[in-house]
């Protein structure tokens, strides 16, 4: 089996997050974020470029044996400061599928 390509890095970047108008001009902070994804493998979440965390890949299998591509809905607990023009930065690994059907940030709204 040969495979021949250029690898490359995947990344999506949300606007900024502002759901009401009322929260428009408050800070927010992203604790995590909730995505639906479809035969996905290797996703990193956060709020800033060389900060973003990776889902949790492994859950059954084999030791040695790569990890499955999951079909589900995933949490990724993500770390960020307060912001007022806040987004969410998701990425893939090079050379792994990566189907994002929905996105939702877990998002506290008027501290810091």
């Amino acid at each position: 089996k040969l495979c021949i390509g250029m690898p490359y890095t995947a990344t999506m970047e949300t606007i900024p997050i502002n759901h009401i108008a009322e929260v428009l001009a408050k800070k927010k902070k992203v604790s995590g974020v909730i995505l639906r994804v479809l035969d996905t493998r290797g996703i990193h979440v956060g709020t800033k470029l060389g900060e973003l965390e990776e889902s949790p890949t492994r859950e059954t299998e084999v030791w040695g044996d790569p990890a499955a591509i999951k079909s589900d809905v995933i949490r990724v607990n993500v770390s960020s400061d307060w912001k007022r023009d806040m987004s969410v930065i998701v990425q893939s690994e090079p050379g792994l599928p990566q189907t994002i059907l929905s996105l939702v940030a877990d998002t506290n709204v008027g501290g810091g």
